[in-house]
């Protein structure tokens, strides 16, 4: 750990670019003061056999826009509806502009695979794949 006398993610001393670690006493700790963990606690969306608050505690998955949702999760899922179709290719033309033109925080995040605030043709490489078709 970090500062060696709090435990888990609570210790606010860890080296630059070095995750926590995530404890089930961090699960504990957060039930107790209100958050409904229990649910969330074992929630694996990209199933890759680690509970999603774990793979972005320990940087394991990245999550671009800070919503607490692995980006994996929700690339290219501009409707919400669980799937890359038609729908979600309307919003990504809407979405794409030029270099910083997007405002921080818009729903246009969900094509940024590259993480780097634009949507541009990077981003409509992964898009391609994530694309399973259905009608618009």
């Amino acid at each position: 750990m970090g500062g060696g006398f709090l435990v888990g993610v609570m210790d606010p001393v860890f080296e630059r670019g070095v995750g926590p670690e995530f404890s089930a006493i961090d699960i504990r700790v957060l039930d107790l003061i209100g958050w409904d963990l229990e649910s969330r606690a074992s929630a694996d969306c990209n199933e890759n056999g680690l509970p999603d608050v774990q793979d972005l505690a320990t940087g394991q998955s990245r999550d671009c826009n800070d919503n607490n949702v692995p980006d994996a999760c929700e690339l290219g899922d501009f409707d919400g509806d669980a799937d890359v179709d038609l729908e979600d290719f309307a919003g990504f033309i809407s979405c794409s502009s030029p270099a910083g033109s997007e405002p921080p925080g818009s729903r246009c995040e969900v094509f940024d695979a590259a993480c780097d605030g634009v949507v541009d043709l990077t981003d409509w490489g992964v898009f391609q794949v994530l694309f399973t078709g259905g009608p618009l």
